[in-house]
Protein backbone atom coordinates (compact mmCIF):
# COMPACT_ATOMS: atom_id res chain seq x y z
CA UNK A 1 0.00 0.00 0.00
CA UNK A 2 2.69 2.56 0.78
CA UNK A 3 4.42 1.67 -2.72
CA UNK A 4 1.97 2.55 -3.91
CA UNK A 5 0.51 5.72 -2.47
CA UNK A 6 4.54 6.80 -2.78
CA UNK A 7 3.93 5.85 -6.72
CA UNK A 8 0.62 8.41 -6.81
CA UNK A 9 3.01 11.07 -5.39
CA UNK A 10 6.19 10.91 -7.83
CA UNK A 11 3.07 10.64 -10.53
CA UNK A 12 1.99 14.04 -9.06
CA UNK A 13 4.69 15.45 -8.53
CA UNK A 14 5.92 14.68 -12.20
CA UNK A 15 2.61 16.43 -13.63
CA UNK A 16 3.08 19.48 -11.43
CA UNK A 17 6.37 19.65 -12.33
CA UNK A 18 5.20 18.84 -16.41
CA UNK A 19 2.86 22.02 -15.82
CA UNK A 20 5.74 24.50 -14.47
CA UNK A 21 7.76 23.40 -17.50
CA UNK A 22 5.58 24.93 -19.65
CA UNK A 23 7.59 28.25 -19.29
CA UNK A 24 10.07 26.32 -21.37
CA UNK A 25 7.74 25.17 -24.03
CA UNK A 26 4.91 26.69 -24.32
CA UNK A 27 4.92 30.92 -23.91
CA UNK A 28 2.25 33.77 -25.37
CA UNK A 29 4.08 35.05 -28.00
CA UNK A 30 2.40 32.87 -30.54
CA UNK A 31 -0.84 33.26 -29.01
CA UNK A 32 -0.85 36.66 -28.87
CA UNK A 33 0.31 37.29 -32.55
CA UNK A 34 -2.55 34.58 -33.42
CA UNK A 35 -4.86 37.15 -32.17
CA UNK A 36 -3.27 40.07 -33.93
CA UNK A 37 -3.47 37.63 -36.98
CA UNK A 38 -7.75 37.47 -36.62
CA UNK A 39 -7.88 41.98 -36.78
CA UNK A 40 -5.41 40.99 -40.46
CA UNK A 41 -8.19 38.35 -41.23
CA UNK A 42 -11.09 40.83 -40.29
CA UNK A 43 -9.39 43.58 -42.31
CA UNK A 44 -8.90 41.38 -45.24
CA UNK A 45 -13.01 40.17 -45.01
CA UNK A 46 -13.75 43.61 -45.31
CA UNK A 47 -11.71 44.38 -48.00
CA UNK A 48 -12.97 41.78 -50.30
CA UNK A 49 -16.46 42.13 -49.04
CA UNK A 50 -16.55 38.24 -47.96
CA UNK A 51 -19.73 37.59 -46.01
CA UNK A 52 -21.16 34.37 -44.44
CA UNK A 53 -23.78 33.92 -47.17
CA UNK A 54 -20.45 33.58 -49.59
CA UNK A 55 -19.73 30.68 -47.29
CA UNK A 56 -17.14 28.82 -49.18
CA UNK A 57 -14.76 32.36 -49.20
CA UNK A 58 -15.45 32.94 -45.72
CA UNK A 59 -14.33 29.45 -44.55
CA UNK A 60 -11.67 29.76 -47.15
CA UNK A 61 -10.62 32.80 -45.05
CA UNK A 62 -10.66 31.78 -41.52
CA UNK A 63 -9.72 27.98 -41.91
CA UNK A 64 -6.23 29.92 -43.45
CA UNK A 65 -6.32 32.56 -40.44
CA UNK A 66 -7.03 29.30 -38.17
CA UNK A 67 -4.00 27.38 -39.72
CA UNK A 68 -1.33 30.07 -39.56
CA UNK A 69 -2.36 30.37 -35.91
CA UNK A 70 -1.89 26.98 -35.18
CA UNK A 71 1.39 26.91 -37.39
CA UNK A 72 2.66 29.36 -35.30
CA UNK A 73 1.65 28.05 -31.99
CA UNK A 74 2.95 24.30 -32.69
CA UNK A 75 6.26 25.98 -33.88
CA UNK A 76 7.17 27.54 -30.93
CA UNK A 77 6.09 24.25 -29.13
CA UNK A 78 8.01 22.25 -31.17
CA UNK A 79 11.14 24.69 -30.79
CA UNK A 80 11.07 25.56 -27.29
CA UNK A 81 10.54 21.43 -26.84
CA UNK A 82 13.08 20.64 -28.90
CA UNK A 83 15.79 23.00 -27.15
CA UNK A 84 15.08 21.46 -24.49
CA UNK A 85 16.50 17.91 -23.04
CA UNK A 86 13.40 17.53 -20.84
CA UNK A 87 11.41 14.79 -21.61
CA UNK A 88 8.90 16.56 -19.61
CA UNK A 89 8.34 19.00 -22.23
CA UNK A 90 7.43 16.66 -24.65
CA UNK A 91 5.41 14.60 -22.74
CA UNK A 92 3.39 17.78 -21.81
CA UNK A 93 3.15 18.83 -25.71
CA UNK A 94 2.03 15.78 -27.05
CA UNK A 95 -0.63 15.54 -23.95
CA UNK A 96 -1.64 18.68 -24.76
CA UNK A 97 -2.31 18.06 -28.45
CA UNK A 98 -4.37 14.94 -26.82
CA UNK A 99 -6.19 16.89 -25.03
CA UNK A 100 -7.22 19.54 -27.49
CA UNK A 101 -7.89 17.15 -30.35
CA UNK A 102 -11.47 15.60 -29.59
CA UNK A 103 -13.04 19.27 -29.36
CA UNK A 104 -10.92 20.50 -32.76
CA UNK A 105 -12.54 17.44 -34.34
CA UNK A 106 -15.87 17.97 -33.30
CA UNK A 107 -15.43 21.56 -34.61
CA UNK A 108 -14.14 20.79 -37.80
CA UNK A 109 -17.00 18.62 -38.21
CA UNK A 110 -19.56 20.63 -37.34
CA UNK A 111 -18.08 23.09 -39.94
CA UNK A 112 -18.23 20.19 -42.93
CA UNK A 113 -21.64 19.25 -41.94
CA UNK A 114 -23.07 22.78 -42.03
CA UNK A 115 -21.76 23.74 -45.34
CA UNK A 116 -25.30 22.80 -46.90
CA UNK A 117 -27.66 24.26 -44.11
CA UNK A 118 -27.15 27.96 -43.89
CA UNK A 119 -28.99 28.59 -40.33
CA UNK A 120 -26.29 26.17 -38.25
CA UNK A 121 -23.76 28.16 -40.94
CA UNK A 122 -24.66 31.19 -39.04
CA UNK A 123 -24.07 29.75 -35.75
CA UNK A 124 -20.22 28.72 -37.09
CA UNK A 125 -18.24 31.55 -35.27
CA UNK A 126 -20.23 31.22 -31.45
CA UNK A 127 -19.80 27.68 -32.47
CA UNK A 128 -15.87 27.48 -32.82
CA UNK A 129 -15.67 29.50 -30.00
CA UNK A 130 -17.34 27.20 -27.80
CA UNK A 131 -15.39 24.07 -28.74
CA UNK A 132 -12.30 26.12 -28.59
CA UNK A 133 -13.61 26.69 -24.70
CA UNK A 134 -14.17 23.20 -24.22
CA UNK A 135 -10.65 21.82 -25.55
CA UNK A 136 -8.95 24.59 -23.15
CA UNK A 137 -11.49 23.11 -19.86
CA UNK A 138 -10.27 19.72 -21.00
CA UNK A 139 -6.43 21.10 -21.15
CA UNK A 140 -6.80 22.70 -17.79
CA UNK A 141 -4.30 20.79 -15.69
CA UNK A 142 -1.86 21.15 -18.56
CA UNK A 143 -2.05 25.00 -18.68
CA UNK A 144 -1.79 27.51 -15.80
CA UNK A 145 -4.95 28.18 -13.42
CA UNK A 146 -5.67 31.37 -14.76
CA UNK A 147 -6.11 30.19 -18.43
CA UNK A 148 -9.82 29.00 -17.29
CA UNK A 149 -10.67 32.78 -17.29
CA UNK A 150 -9.69 31.90 -20.97
CA UNK A 151 -12.11 29.74 -21.67
CA UNK A 152 -15.14 31.39 -19.44
CA UNK A 153 -14.03 34.19 -22.02
CA UNK A 154 -15.00 32.15 -25.37
CA UNK A 155 -17.92 29.90 -24.01
CA UNK A 156 -19.57 32.94 -22.68
CA UNK A 157 -18.55 35.18 -26.06
CA UNK A 158 -19.55 31.86 -28.15
CA UNK A 159 -22.87 31.92 -26.14
CA UNK A 160 -23.33 35.57 -27.02
CA UNK A 161 -22.44 35.75 -30.50
CA UNK A 162 -25.01 32.63 -31.32
CA UNK A 163 -27.93 34.28 -29.16
CA UNK A 164 -27.33 37.83 -30.56
CA UNK A 165 -26.03 36.30 -34.17
CA UNK A 166 -28.83 38.97 -35.67
CA UNK A 167 -27.14 42.09 -34.00
CA UNK A 168 -23.76 41.40 -36.14
CA UNK A 169 -25.35 40.79 -39.71
CA UNK A 170 -24.62 38.03 -42.10
CA UNK A 171 -21.27 36.85 -40.90
CA UNK A 172 -19.35 40.12 -39.91
CA UNK A 173 -15.76 39.95 -38.98
CA UNK A 174 -16.79 41.76 -35.91
CA UNK A 175 -17.61 38.30 -34.25
CA UNK A 176 -14.19 36.76 -34.89
CA UNK A 177 -12.57 40.07 -33.45
CA UNK A 178 -14.49 39.64 -30.31
CA UNK A 179 -14.09 35.47 -30.02
CA UNK A 180 -10.51 34.99 -31.28
CA UNK A 181 -9.21 38.10 -31.31
CA UNK A 182 -9.55 39.78 -27.99
CA UNK A 183 -10.00 36.10 -26.85
CA UNK A 184 -6.64 34.99 -27.94
CA UNK A 185 -4.74 38.21 -26.59
CA UNK A 186 -6.87 37.52 -23.22
CA UNK A 187 -5.10 33.94 -23.26
CA UNK A 188 -2.02 35.29 -23.75
CA UNK A 189 -2.33 37.35 -20.86
CA UNK A 190 -3.36 34.71 -18.91
CA UNK A 191 -0.45 32.35 -20.32
CA UNK A 192 2.25 35.00 -19.17
CA UNK A 193 1.40 35.91 -15.50
CA UNK A 194 0.38 32.32 -15.07
CA UNK A 195 3.42 31.02 -16.05
CA UNK A 196 4.80 33.65 -13.70
CA UNK A 197 2.80 32.56 -10.82
CA UNK A 198 3.22 29.41 -11.17
CA UNK A 199 7.00 29.46 -11.95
Amino acid sequence: MRLQEALRNVADIREQLAVVDTRRAFRSTSIGLSGGLVFVGWWIQKSLTIELNDFNRFLTLWISIASVSVLMISVEILLRTLSDESRLNRDWSIRLAQSMAPSITAGLLITWAAQSIQSVALLLPGLWSMFYSMGLISSSRLLPKSCQLAACYFLVAGIFVIKFAALWGMGSGGQMVLLFGFGQMILAGCMFFGIRSDG
